[in-house]
């Protein structure tokens, strides 16, 4: 088993990783806020209060780094490393290094749930008078409105390849 956090040191308090009783990794001057197991590695969240930089390692060597961060929630699974905190007094939650968004008005993201179906990908749609509700074929998915108009639908595919459409306006789903 492995427990992650931190520990009182002779000059300042040190963020620590377990394995069982016996530590195996420590940094000074900072704390270990997140630790996670996934396929076989270790992944754990900490910051250092020397350079002021949050990081996510793997299995012992840095994976991210964010200066002015701090990491409070960790998930990892098959479709990335997730992790979130804040930076520079911001709400963020990051994907595989890159910022995923940032929720107004939120202080701060503490806990991660990562479903199967997250795996989402939106493409933008426009509705047109020929759209068939039970359509498949892309070219019926996106031709542009007569007048030009701002596209009102979008449409998901998930993992199976199984096609979802949003209507904006009314808020309808159509599969």
């Amino acid at each position: 088993s492995y427990a992650a956090g931190f520990m009182y040191g002779a000059e300042s308090i040190d963020g620590v990783v377990w394995q069982n009783d016996s530590i195996i990794f420590q940094i000074e001057g900072g704390d270990i806020t997140e630790i996670t197991a996934y396929n076989g590695s270790l992944y754990w969240a900490g910051t250092s209060a020397s350079d002021n930089t949050a990081y996510i390692w793997q299995d012992g060597e840095v994976l991210y780094s964010r200066t002015g961060a701090n990491i409070t929630a960790l998930n990892v699974n098959e479709y990335g490393v997730f992790y979130a905190g804040t930076e520079d007094s911001i709400a963020i939650l990051w994907k595989d290094g890159e910022i995923l968004y940032q929720p107004e008005e939120c202080q701060n993201i503490v806990a991660i749930a990562v479903m199967p179906n997250d795996d989402l990908i939106p493409y933008s749609l426009p509705w047109c008078d020929s759209f068939e509700t039970d359509s498949t074929y892309w070219d019926e998915w996106t031709q542009i409105n007569a007048d030009d108009s701002l596209p009102t639908w979008e449409r998901f595919q998930d993992s199976t390849g199984f096609y979802y459409a949003r209507h904006l306006a009314s808020d309808s789903l159509q599969t």
